[in-house]
């Protein structure tokens, strides 16, 4: 709320991970603020950092993250797209991929779905249906 009233005015520059996908960086923390304002939507929301999230990925990361993530075979490769190319923290060690491909893994596996959601594309303002199939191993 401090961020959104501009009451709280060091939020790009507080190297403090922020959101659905922790931004740090000030330059992405920027964006996104700019981007959630543009849209008159407050930093905490849900919906807007999905679509910050998917703006960044479609712009910024065409030919690596995206692609990874619509081609993946395996909840470790998807995993460690984000983690490697997409988030880009300190600790990307193979122990860390493991551990957080793990957690995904479990999700994945208690949440079995068959399901369509439709994300925007930014790039033609059409809107792209994905589909998504998961079963228990």
């Amino acid at each position: 709320a401090a961020v959104d009233q501009g009451i709280y005015t060091n939020f790009a520059k507080d190297s403090a991970g922020y959101g659905l996908a922790q931004w740090t960086y000030s330059t992405r923390k920027q964006n996104l603020l700019t981007y959630c304002q543009t849209k008159n939507k407050s930093i905490g929301d849900l919906e807007a950092q999905l679509d910050f999230l998917f703006k960044e990925l479609s712009t910024n990361y065409v030919n690596s993250d995206l692609n990874v993530l619509k081609n993946a075979k395996s909840v470790l490769e998807a995993s460690n797209a984000v983690l490697i190319k997409y988030e880009c923290p300190a600790d990307q060690s193979t122990t860390m991929q493991k551990n957080r491909a793990a957690l995904g893994q479990k999700y994945y596996d208690k949440y079995p779905i068959k399901t369509t959601i439709t994300i925007p594309d930014n790039n033609t303002n059409h809107k792209m249906k994905y589909s998504i199939n998961s079963s228990p191993s």
